[in-house]
């Protein structure tokens, strides 16, 4: 990979990250879910991704991708479970 490439990475992962700083102030459910069902597409087009180029994982010298998939499928599973029992904050009246 160069060095533009894994940068851009990077600095996509950040932006992503930072974007939920604003939750650690704030405490609403409904708003913390409605921010979830939003970036749900992310997890799944970027878990699909990862799965159509699997092929250029080395998980014998990097055994650190099989975590890669585990967190966005631990994400993706426990929101789903969460999206069932709560909803996903958008049609809530407060």
């Amino acid at each position: 990979m160069s060095a533009f490439t894994l940068r851009s990475f990077g600095v996509f992962y950040l932006s992503l990250a930072l974007s939920a700083v604003p939750f650690l102030w704030e405490k609403s459910l409904d708003t913390f879910l409605t921010h979830a069902i939003a970036f749900y597409g992310l997890i799944i087009f970027i878990t699909f991704a990862a799965i159509i180029h699997i092929n250029l994982f080395d998980f014998t010298a990097r055994p650190g991708g099989l975590a890669y998939f585990a967190a966005y499928l631990a994400v993706a599973i426990a929101l789903l479970f969460e999206f069932r029992k709560s909803g996903t904050g958008s049609g809530r009246v407060a």
